[in-house]
């Protein structure tokens, strides 16, 4: 956590720096009149300098906008790892016997699997009745049923 916030106070950093160089840019460039008695050779010397960095900015800021979205994806994975982990935890405390153990392994199996099509579309589905049965419809487990006859996983 703190280390996604510290690239996102680093990037809005780079973002105000590189506004305030963009902005002396278009000053120099655009009015030219209004520098304040710089001479034409400083104003594109400057220019150049303020050109080039912009861009190392512009390189800069990809880069750690980029940097910032890999952290956030890592953060909601993570939580989504937690969660996982917190639903198999009490899903084995409630297993009963040998049958019931195997048939949530198969499931999570299937649920992870690229074997087959149908439990790739319904992989959330399968998992949900692996690891919170009560709360997977009838539905689900009605059609379940049917493509493990035709299937035989």
């Amino acid at each position: 956590m703190a280390d996604l916030e510290h690239l996102q106070l680093h990037l809005r950093a780079i973002q105000r720096a590189r506004a305030s160089y963009a902005q002396r840019f278009n000053e120099l460039y655009i009015h030219p009149a209004e520098t304040g008695g710089v001479s034409e050779p400083d104003r594109l010397s400057e220019l150049e300098d303020l050109r080039r960095r912009l861009q190392s900015l512009a390189e800069e800021e990809e880069r750690y906008t980029g940097l910032v979205a890999k952290a956030e994806d890592l953060e909601r994975d993570y939580e989504d790892m937690s969660e996982f982990d917190k639903a198999l935890r009490e899903r084995i405390a409630t297993i009963k016997n040998e049958r019931e153990k195997q048939v949530v392994n198969l499931l999570l199996k299937r649920a992870f699997s690229d074997a087959c099509e149908w439990d790739r579309r319904h992989k959330g589905q399968l998992a949900t009745l692996a690891l919170k049965p009560k709360e997977s419809t009838w539905i689900f487990r009605l059609q379940n049923w049917f493509h493990l006859r035709v299937h035989r996983h």
